[in-house]
């Protein structure tokens, strides 16, 4: 998995083999959930650059992965392999943009947090209890 992780983050086309050492590995014995795995297997299919092996391999995980995978999963990637490639691109903007908002909303909490604290405790502490940067907190003091 790792070296086929490797090769498509370079931009690499995968052998033949590998596309079906791919399509098979969430059935393969391991320390790891299966579901895991077949997400795992899933998610790197998506990022292969060439669209027809892209589908191939997600289409043959599904179907090596039929008796064990989980149907919410299983129906929320055949949805995915029936969108356009325009559509499946708005999809993944679409959900880096909802990663993005959790992320701000998560910080603005950490934020507010921070901003009680300012009375009870030293922008060192706050810093350490919240993860902001003391300089940040020492902002948030002036504010």
């Amino acid at each position: 998995m790792e070296q086929m992780k490797e090769k498509v983050e370079q931009g690499k086309s995968l052998t033949h083999q590998e596309l079906m050492k791919l399509s098979f590995l969430p059935l393969m014995h391991s320390r790891f959930n299966r579901q895991d795995l077949i997400k795992e297997a899933v998610e790197l299919a998506k990022r292969i650059e060439s669209e027809p092996k892209q589908l191939q391999v997600i289409a043959g995980i599904l179907t090596a992965t039929d008796k064990f995978i989980d149907e919410k999963y299983a129906k929320k990637v055949r949805e995915w392999l029936k969108m356009t490639k325009v559509g499946r691109i708005f999809e993944e903007e679409k959900q880096e943009a909802i990663r993005e908002a959790i992320a701000r909303t998560e910080r603005e909490k950490t934020i507010e947090i921070a901003k009680s604290l300012l009375d009870l405790l030293s922008p060192e502490m706050i810093a350490k209890k919240t993860g902001l940067d003391v300089e940040e907190v020492e902002k948030l003091k002036k504010c």
